[in-house]
């Protein structure tokens, strides 16, 4: 595996800290988790996601012999599918970030699982209590993404999907497609 930066996205519940913790083991990588809380909004989500990227992307400038870095979550594309839904007044510009993160040609890898909004609304954690319709419009959201990654020529080579009910054994998985 070349890449240097993995990031692993999809939505909540569909395996991706998971995923990432799996790949970060197996490959000695630095796992990074970015998250959401209710204090990051708008332009504080913004400056917190800028001052963390910029700062990991000069390190790994300056540490070239570094292996490799594992993303769960990339906050520039959650924030494209979560905001406009979830809180829409308080949308991040994460544009600058993602430009940061994609100059190192990631490999980016989408997450799902089978019925994520029943999965979801069995298993909500306090942190995240959504609402199943607003749920299921983020999980239309991916599979658009998805798509999208899909028929876009740029991208692939470095996209992967990774279903969490298909993979009965995620280091096997990651064995396998790394």
């Amino acid at each position: 595996m070349n890449n240097r930066i993995i990031i692993c996205e999809g939505y909540d519940g569909s395996g991706k800290s998971t995923l990432a913790e799996a790949i970060a083991k197996k490959t000695g990588a630095m796992l990074f988790h970015f998250t959401w809380t209710p204090a990051l909004s708008g332009q504080a989500m913004t400056d917190y996601v800028n001052n963390v990227t910029v700062n990991l992307v000069a390190w790994l400038r300056n540490n070239p012999d570094f292996a490799r870095i594992v993303l769960d979550r990339l906050p520039s594309i959650s924030e494209k599918i979560y905001a406009p839904i979830m809180r829409p007044t308080q949308v991040a510009d994460l544009s600058y970030s993602e430009r940061l993160w994609m100059q190192f040609d990631p490999l980016l890898i989408l997450c799902s699982r089978d019925n994520p909004v029943e999965y979801q609304d069995q298993n909500q954690d306090k942190a995240h209590p959504y609402p199943k319709r607003k749920f299921a419009k983020v999980v239309k959201g991916y599979a658009a993404l998805g798509e999208e990654w899909e028929n876009d020529m740029f991208r692939e080579q470095r996209f992967v999907r990774y279903h969490l009910n298909n993979v009965p054994d995620v280091n096997a998985w990651v064995e396998g497609n790394l």
